[in-house]
């Protein structure tokens, strides 16, 4: 397979924030970390509200569960009064499997009864529920840009997933995770719909879904 431009410049970007990852995951719950989280998650809820009050009917969500220096919102989940999944690869295929309230609890959540991992380190659901296609994803990654472009970690599990997505797309990242520059765009990329930090809503007016 030809590499591209491109996707040699990303993989010199994602190692840099990578870099910058680590560093930020060794400070994962001193008071710095724990007050960027929590501001975020005050963004997160604001939006999440304001778009189930418009034109979204019995609202799903496709969360994530965090690595390492991504923001952790493991916490955040079992509040949400929306039905709620987690990604989880089969066959180099990323579906999304509903999960119960009860396995969301601070006790169950990384209990190897609810959640197994997969050879990434990350938690899936373990008790199988048919696939659904949630109305709205929170979207980890390693980097994202002003023009609402996303990097990954380069095994485009998520970049196969939302190629017919019609859902609403929100980047979920720590404002050190923003490029200040442009994120090299590859044909296969998909622009998100919105953006939160831990400092502001970052709102796509070119992919905009929720009517004002």
């Amino acid at each position: 397979m030809k590499t591209t431009e491109q996707a040699v410049q990303k993989n010199i970007i994602r190692s840099s924030f990578l870099l910058k990852r680590k560093k930020i995951a060794k400070a994962d719950g001193d008071k710095n970390f724990i007050t960027k989280k929590e501001n975020l998650i005050v963004f997160l809820n604001q939006l999440l509200t304001n778009i189930s009050s418009k034109n979204i009917n019995n609202m799903s969500i496709g969360g994530y569960r965090s690595l390492k220096g991504e923001v952790p919102l493991e916490g955040f989940y079992k509040s949400l009064p929306y039905s709620c999944g987690f990604p989880k690869v089969d066959k180099n295929v990323l579906n999304f499997h509903n999960t119960s309230k009860e396995s969301l609890t601070d006790d169950n959540i990384n209990n190897l009864k609810y959640w197994s991992k997969s050879n990434l380190g990350i938690f899936e659901p373990k008790l199988k529920k048919e696939s659904f296609i949630p109305k709205l994803l929170l979207i980890p990654g390693v980097a994202f840009d002003k023009n609402f472009m996303r990097l990954g970690f380069g095994g485009g599990f998520y970049d196969k997933f939302l190629k017919n997505y019609l859902g609403i797309k929100i980047g979920i990242s720590f404002s050190d995770y923003i490029f200040k520059d442009r994120l090299p765009k590859e044909s296969h990329d998909i622009a998100m719909d919105f953006i939160v930090t831990d400092k502001c809503i970052l709102q796509n007016t070119n992919s905009l879904k929720i009517k004002e």
